[in-house]
């Protein structure tokens, strides 16, 4: 493949002023393509659509920038099937109807996994471990993983604290709020509370998650919202649009080697 190499230096400050590493940058080469104004157009739109902002610090993300077109116009469908995953937003057309047919993707999780690794400094293993221990970890969705995470650091919650209770991330941040207030008014618990009476912050988390499972019988159902387990959607319901798996270029490429 050939770039021009005024592409490639105004493309490498783009993409690091976004905070991208060139690690990340190698995974899709063609992006060199691509204009400076475009890439930067591009980066803006991804940082202002939530569920894509998830993906920043992935090692894929430079896909999702040359790919824009694409992912924009997968992103509303798998939205409805709870199922936004980089893979599924920038794979080719065959992979993606073998999802429409079965449903099946192990991307998710793999996102979900980058993004804790990244944010709390722990390794996949562990806490994959941590996780699989709540039975609809797999379901719930990045966006909501990053809203509660984003949510817990900014009340001073620490990484420790977040990786050793981690399944209370599956929990969407309104139901976190409610059960944090509905905690520190918990009674009989006044060995756990410290000088100012408030609840000690290591203990605080456990007894959170506690009362967000404790009316659905510590099921793990307390991560939906009202009907939303058994809200169905039709695999009809897929966009009718075919999807090329190379973008049209916003300029003509060098044929000039670097």
């Amino acid at each position: 493949m050939y770039f021009c190499l005024k592409y490639y230096k105004c493309n490498i400050f783009v993409l690091q002023d976004f905070g991208i590493p060139e690690s990340s940058i190698v995974k899709a080469p063609e992006i060199y393509t691509l204009g400076s104004n475009t890439v930067y157009e591009r980066l803006c739109k991804l940082k202002e659509t939530p569920e894509l902002a998830s993906f920043v610090n992935n090692p894929q993300v430079a896909r999702l920038i040359y790919y824009h077109t694409k992912v924009n116009s997968r992103l509303k469908y798998l939205q409805s099937k709870n199922c936004v995953s980089l893979n599924l937003l920038v794979t080719n057309n065959y992979s993606f109807n073998r999802f429409n047919c079965n449903g099946n993707d192990k991307g998710k999780t793999n996102d979900i996994m980058i993004y804790l690794t990244k944010e709390l400094g722990e390794s996949k293993n562990k806490l994959r471990s941590l996780l699989e221990r709540h039975p609809y970890w797999q379901y719930i969705s990045l966006l909501t993983i990053r809203k509660s995470f984003e949510f817990l650091k900014k009340n001073n919650f620490t990484k420790d604290q977040l990786c050793h209770c981690s399944q209370i991330l599956l929990y969407p941040v309104h139901k976190i709020k409610d059960a944090l207030v509905i905690t520190e008014k918990m009674k009989n618990v006044s060995y756990l509370r410290n000088m100012s009476g408030s609840i000690k912050s290591e203990y605080l988390l456990p007894l959170v998650l506690y009362n967000l499972e404790k009316d659905y019988h510590f099921s793990g159902d307390g991560v939906w919202n009202t009907n939303e387990k058994t809200k169905k959607i039709r695999l009809s319901d897929s966009p009718k649009a075919t999807f090329e798996d190379t973008e049209e270029l916003d300029h003509e490429p060098s044929t000039k080697l670097l």
